[in-house]
């Protein structure tokens, strides 16, 4: 039998409801959760299957989107590419956003049916719900649909709703409209070494037809489709449909407004190559600066590269080529080989990386969340970096215990990486939707309002794009490999540097609201035969945009 809620869960359930809304909302969830941790009243959650279904959180975080022509009730999602409507289980329409009003000509008031969408075999949602939920109950599902003003399919994506405000159940409809399956087809089958054949069976399921219509198009058997389509999932390492869509999804995110967003915002300040790997994986890197200058290696935080109109002006100025790899599981990087270690799949990647660009030794720095694969990378290619420096470091565990965090964001976060790997999924991904939802400026400043030095440099609107983007192009495979990464940063790892033989310089701001100057100093003396730690007074958890030159300085001081 299921545990029933304490009150305070009950709480916290009704708060992370909320908390994708606005930042006190936010905030008041943060809080929740820390009482929680802080009175031990946990057991039950990682097991309760309504708090713990990300999916579903999500699905309520999109309703929050839907425009009422309210205020209150934002509209953001009126904003993107993709129609939204609220429906009840007979199909009527109760609330549309503006992109389905305009280019699904969805009316409130009238069916589904009415305004030209058609499902194959069921109009009624909940009828067609419970069919799909048959095999494999899901929290929300992919539904292909025609339209009248199109001689093709559409993909929805249905999730249901529950609402205390109403009896009747209400279902969230999402319009999914790819913007470039050709290319997203491309990449697929170069990433996972689809043959001619798979290729184009993947572009048609993306692009709305069931397999039974790839079959009839096809003249082939549905069983030899659907097993042409297995062949598919395993090797994408997709479990269903639904999986393979999302993956996909996140990959023609990269091909559309990612890539035109820094392209526009950023005036094309890096270029991005690939390099092909054992396996059929593949590694991404960005290459900013001098290309025939003194070579950097660069590990991204979460926040990406870090590189704005300032910083390549720098770099090109001081004649220094960055090279900034995305590790397994972000961008475009694949992730590890089956049974293969996290830190050992980086340093290979490296080493092909410097020998591919005949670089024999250079210094390698690093920011954040990015420490531990940072410190790892270090000892295992000692020979390939002359030195390290790692701004705004996390430190492991036994250092941050007992010292004050600034930021409710990463002391959730925190708490969470013990209890519930889906909880810490949750608060960075509400972290990570208030972030792109607010444009970043309010989100950031909120995070790190009580240091000066990064409240100004989050007032220049090239270094709050470049979060947003960097954000957007980390996360392009999903939240996994940074929520694994920010969860594995806050362990106790100490003995993974006891024998590091290169130099590291840690630089750290005395204000970072996430990493106790403290707990840095600590870490420092502890570990002194390797690190030395350079303070910034001033500074706080931006070090790498607010003190760049410095940041580079350290960098080279030995070259």
């Amino acid at each position: 039998m299921e545990k029933r809620l304490s009150s305070k869960q009950a709480d916290l359930l009704h708060k992370h409801d909320l908390a994708m809304r606005n930042l006190d909302d936010y905030s008041a969830f943060l809080e929740a959760w820390q009482l929680l941790i802080d009175e031990n009243d946990t057991d039950s959650l990682p097991n309760h299957r309504i708090f713990t279904d990300f999916e579903r959180y999500a699905s309520y975080a999109v309703q929050s989107f839907l425009e009422t022509g309210q205020e209150s009730s934002g509209g953001d999602l009126g904003q993107h590419e993709c129609g939204a409507a609220l429906v009840n289980g007979s199909g009527i329409i109760k609330k549309v956003n503006e992109f389905a009003s305009r280019s699904e000509n969805l009316i409130p008031g009238r069916s589904l049916s009415s305004c030209g969408i058609r499902f194959t075999n069921e109009n009624n949602i909940e009828g067609l719900l419970q069919q799909k939920g048959k095999d494999k109950p899901s929290t929300f599902y992919l539904v292909q649909a025609k339209t009248s003003h199109s001689s093709g399919s559409v993909v929805l994506v249905i999730s249901k709703i529950d609402t205390d405000i109403e009896q009747e159940a209400h279902f969230l409809v999402l319009f999914i409209v790819p913007p470039d399956v050709r290319s997203t087809a491309a990449v697929m089958a170069n990433k996972f070494d689809f043959t001619s054949t798979e290729t184009e069976i993947a572009s048609a399921f993306l692009e709305g037809s069931a397999l039974r219509d790839i079959a009839t198009q096809r003249g082939r058997s549905y069983v030899t489709i659907r097993n042409q389509f297995q062949r598919i999932l395993e090797k994408t390492g997709c479990a269903s449909q639904t999986e393979l869509f999302r993956l996909s999804f996140s990959l023609m995110s990269l091909i559309g407004n990612p890539i035109k967003d820094q392209q526009s915002s950023n005036r094309k300040l890096c270029r991005t190559m690939t390099l092909p790997r054992s396996n059929g994986r593949i590694v991404e890197l960005a290459l900013s600066g001098d290309e025939t200058g003194q070579p950097v290696l660069s590990l991204p935080s979460l926040f990406g590269h870090g590189i704005t109109p300032v910083v390549e002006r720098l770099l090109r100025n001081r004649g220094i080529l960055l090279i900034s790899l995305m590790r397994p599981g972000y961008g475009g990087t694949s992730p590890p080989s089956k049974g293969q270690d996290l830190h050992d799949c980086i340093a290979s990647d490296v080493r092909a990386i410097l020998d591919s660009l005949e670089i024999e030794n250079c210094p390698c720095i690093a920011r954040a969340s990015a420490a531990r694969p940072f410190y790892n990378l270090l000892a295992r290619l000692p020979d390939r970096f002359s030195r390290g420096v790692l701004a705004n470091g996390m430190i492991p565990r036994e250092y941050i215990e007992g010292k004050s965090i600034v930021s409710k964001w990463t002391t959730a976060l925190m708490s969470a990486s013990i209890v519930s790997y889906p909880i810490a999924k949750l608060i960075l991904g509400t972290g990570y939707g208030l972030l792109v939802r607010s444009h970043g400026a309010s989100f950031l400043q909120r995070m790190y309002q009580n240091s000066t030095s990064d409240c100004t440099i989050l007032g220049d609107p090239d270094v709050v794009a470049s979060i947003r983007a960097g954000a957007n192009q980390t996360t392009q495979q999903g939240l996994g490999a940074g929520v694994q990464e920010m969860v594995e940063a806050f362990q106790n790892w100490s003995e993974e540097i006891r024998n590091l033989k290169t130099p590291v310089t840690l630089y750290h701001g005395s204000h970072d609201p996430n990493v106790p100057i403290e707990g840095v100093r600590e870490f420092a003396a502890h570990n002194a035969h390797c690190l030395d730690l350079v303070e910034e007074h001033d500074g706080g958890g931006q070090l790498c945009y607010s003190h760049t030159e410095k940041f580079i300085d350290l960098a080279l001081q030995d070259t």
